[in-house]
């Protein structure tokens, strides 16, 4: 078939096409018209009014840290804190925090090759291995040399990376910020273990595996859990053709969990890890700029750690107060050997051991949650509060109040900011959303039984926790019209 042909082909085969559709859009257009001049018209449905709020709104399920020393809504402290849970850290296949960082804005880690050296910078303030401006946590105990901050996850629930200052609860060393790295508590209720094994390339393998679960079924519980993680160098030694960054290390953790009541609970943490790895990967800039990933190694280097740690954390909750303690012990040791002279002569080399012991202790004594301490007849807050709690109420029905109010059928209600003068309010009374209310709220003609308000406090960039006040309201007796009157008292007779 020439080209004229296949024109004329494709010619006719549109325009078949297109008369197809007119005559089938005509024949459509007809029969709706009849249709219509056979019927009675239907009136066009109202559309629905417009919501209240057309904004769609999702609301995200709470995330509690301890940020702050004391378990607590993100959303309600005034810090800046990425908080990692353990489904991310599963999902995400992180195992360690520098791998962690990447979640969190304003993060960055600076390594040297080897676990040892891992140094958090969060917004330009990075921190020393002896001094940090940085400091980990693990379980409460603070990791006061970057000789043991880095460790391989196993049983981690949360991390917490806090930006920003925080030497007013964590001392000194947290100019720069916190990170928190908590462990999974052991299951009270039932057995559960799991096993991942991922790898990849440059020889990387990695098995991890954890159990937990009652030994008396709410009481006492244990979790067990090891590891073992190896990857190959990336850096050639172009002396002997191996690798020199390579890593190596195995580490464990295990658990103890009691909780004989309500009211206390114990729990004893004991982790180890035993780090092989290989030298650090330095060499000069015009060899690295002319070769990367080589370098040139007379002597086999090696950066190896063994961690040994052992933590104590009591809680006992009140109805007069709370009381925490957190014993932690931390033994390390490291030895080090890398080459200097970055040539094929033995000329310069350094050999680097060192160990530490490590004892903290922290004890915390606080008044309950739901009992402030009472500082004068019209004030009262937490002794462990913070900036930004409410003032209790001032008075209800014209009195002073604390506590609850019994048969009070009109209230009046005043709130204080402690150090928010000109902050908003939020008031819900008996379950209804927050919305925005005067300092002074009233009610009036409540209905007899149970009532509550809610409070919360707004400064225009931060909320304070949710302040709620219980009262009841007594029902009234009265007589109906077929009862009859009641006697009137007899009068004496003079």
């Amino acid at each position: 078939m020439n080209m004229t042909t296949l024109k004329q082909t494709l010619t006719y085969r549109i325009t078949q096409t297109v008369v197809t559709l007119m005559l089938a859009a005509a024949s459509l257009l007809l029969s709706q018209s009849s249709a219509i001049g056979q019927t009675t018209p239907k009136p066009t449905p109202t559309p629905p009014p417009p919501a209240d709020d057309p904004l769609l709104r999702v609301n995200l399920p709470p995330v509690t840290v301890n940020a702050q020393k004391e378990p607590a809504e993100i959303q309600t402290l005034p810090v800046s804190v990425t908080a990692i849970s353990a489904e991310t850290i599963e999902q995400a296949g992180l195992r360690t925090v520098t791998e962690g960082a990447m979640f969190a804005p304003n993060t960055v880690f600076t390594e040297f090759t080897a676990r040892k050296l891992s140094n958090a910078r969060f917004r330009g303030i990075g921190s020393s291995p002896g001094n940090p401006a940085i400091t980990t946590y693990l379980d409460g105990v603070p990791q006061l040399n970057a000789n043991s901050s880095s460790v391989e996850f196993i049983d981690v629930e949360q991390v917490e990376f806090v930006r920003g200052p925080q030497s007013a609860l964590f001392g000194r060393n947290a100019l720069g910020g916190v990170i928190n790295i908590l462990s999974r508590k052991p299951s009270l209720k039932k057995w559960n273990g799991g096993v991942i094994a991922p790898f990849g390339n440059f020889s990387s393998g990695d098995v991890r595996t954890s159990a937990s679960g009652p030994l008396i079924t709410d009481k006492l519980a244990a979790s067990f859990g090891f590891g073992y993680t190896r990857r190959d160098g990336f850096t050639t030694n172009d002396v002997n053709g191996k690798d020199i960054d390579s890593r190596s290390a195995t580490f464990g953790k295990a658990q103890l969990f009691w909780k004989p009541n309500a009211r206390w609970e114990a729990r004893g943490v004991f982790s180890g890890e035993r780090a092989r790895d290989g030298d650090y990967s330095l060499s000069d800039l015009e060899g690295l700029r002319a070769q990367p990933f080589h370098a040139f190694r007379t002597i086999e280097g090696f950066t190896h750690r063994n961690i040994s740690a052992q933590t104590v954390q009591v809680e006992y909750t009140g109805s007069k107060f709370d009381f925490s303690s957190t014993t932690g012990f931390l033994h390390w040791d490291t030895d080090d050997l890398t080459d200097l002279d970055y040539t094929s002569l033995a000329l310069v080399t350094r050999s680097n051991a060192e160990k530490d012991f490590q004892f903290t202790e922290e004890a915390r004594f606080s008044s309950a949650k739901g009992a402030p301490i009472v500082l004068s007849p019209t004030a009262a807050q937490p002794l462990t509060g913070i900036d930004g709690h409410l003032t209790p109420i001032l008075s209800v029905a014209g009195g002073p109040m604390s506590g609850s109010v019994t048969d009070a059928t009109s209230a009046d209600f005043r709130f204080g900011a402690t150090i928010w003068p000109t902050a908003t309010f939020l008031c819900a009374l008996d379950g209804a959303p927050l919305a925005p209310c005067a300092a002074l709220y009233s009610t009036a003609d409540l209905a007899a039984g149970p009532h509550t308000l809610q409070v919360q406090a707004w400064n225009g960039q931060l909320h304070t926790p949710v302040s709620t006040v219980d009262w009841t309201v007594a029902p009234v007796v009265q007589l109906s019209q077929s009862d009859p009157p009641p006697p009137e008292p007899s009068r004496p007779v003079r």
